[in-house]
């Protein structure tokens, strides 16, 4: 929810961010690419437990070759902040909550339905030992 804002700002702005310069070694639809699969890869290994950054030099390289590739989109850094924030908003308000109301909800029915379970065990158990 959180990234839909920004990916539907890039696609909508993206002539914006592929224009090409003359001066670049590198052009910037390139650029982006490469920074974007960077990026989706970090976070992957981030995910999964895999991202070892030992000590500052390693983490200042992949800082400065993110901020290389993907310098066009930095510029709006401020915007895409602003709409990420909305997107976690709107997720915190509309989404989370139910998901919430819905977690307690099923807590409380497997509860209830343990519990009974128990009382009944121990009712039948009482009756047992009475007979």
């Amino acid at each position: 929810m959180i990234i839909g804002p920004i990916l539907a700002k890039i696609g909508i702005q993206w002539d914006k961010y592929a224009v090409e310069v003359s001066e670049q070694w590198l052009p910037a639809t390139t650029r982006l690419t490469a920074g974007a699969i960077l990026g989706v890869v970090l976070v992957a290994l981030a995910i999964v437990g895999k991202l070892k950054i030992n000590g500052a030099w390693t983490f200042l390289m992949i800082s400065f070759i993110l901020a290389y590739l993907l310098q066009t989109v930095i510029a709006d850094l401020v915007s895409f902040l602003g709409l990420a924030l909305g997107g976690a908003t709107i997720d915190h308000i509309f989404i989370q909550g139910n998901v919430r109301t819905l977690r307690m909800k099923i807590n409380a029915e497997a509860t209830s339905d343990v519990m009974a379970n128990a009382v009944a065990k121990g009712v039948e158990m009482a009756m047992k030992k009475q007979v």
